[in-house]
């Protein structure tokens, strides 16, 4: 079992799903001493390089659009790295997730800056192996569905997926 992974159409039929968690966006990130306005799409085509994770849905959706200025890398916390190395202008993350990287990179959060670009939301679920019985698939949703009406689920919310 994976827990919060973004329920996307590539991964659909990979796992079973329960949820949702939450929504996270996922935004364009810059040095926060960038001298760059980033306020749009084209604006983000135009940079040298954006690094983003290879195979994660932020990379399918920049390729997508046909953005030509990727640089990939295999973790997301080299993203943030890469970065403040200046071996890109941009970033990508979710909301959520930036915190954690940055952290776990060493980073200081005031050294980064979200820029006005929401690229997608990304729906988060707990995602089981399909090996997993579906009875097992109902427990885990009615469980969170129970969690979900109860005070706690702010707080876990709060606890582990907010920075």
């Amino acid at each position: 079992m994976l827990f919060s992974i973004a329920r996307t159409a590539h991964r659909e039929q990979l796992f079973h799903w329960v949820g949702p968690l939450a929504t996270e966006k996922v935004y364009l990130y810059q040095r926060k001493e960038s001298n760059l306005q980033i306020d749009s799409l084209d604006q983000a085509r135009n940079v040298a390089t954006i690094i983003t994770t290879r195979d994660f849905p932020e990379h399918q959706y920049l390729q997508q659009l046909a953005f030509n200025n990727l640089h990939l890398t295999s973790k997301a916390v080299d993203n943030f790295r890469m970065l403040m190395g200046y071996r890109g202008e941009l970033t990508v993350s979710g909301e959520y997730t930036v915190g954690f990287l940055l952290r776990k990179a060493g980073i200081p959060r005031e050294k980064i800056a979200r820029t006005n670009v929401m690229l997608f939301e990304n729906v988060i679920y707990i995602a089981l192996s399909k090996d997993i019985p579906l009875t097992e698939v109902a427990r885990w949703q009615k469980a969170l569905d129970r969690i979900k009406l109860s005070s706690s689920y702010v707080n876990i919310i709060n606890k582990y997926i907010t920075d």
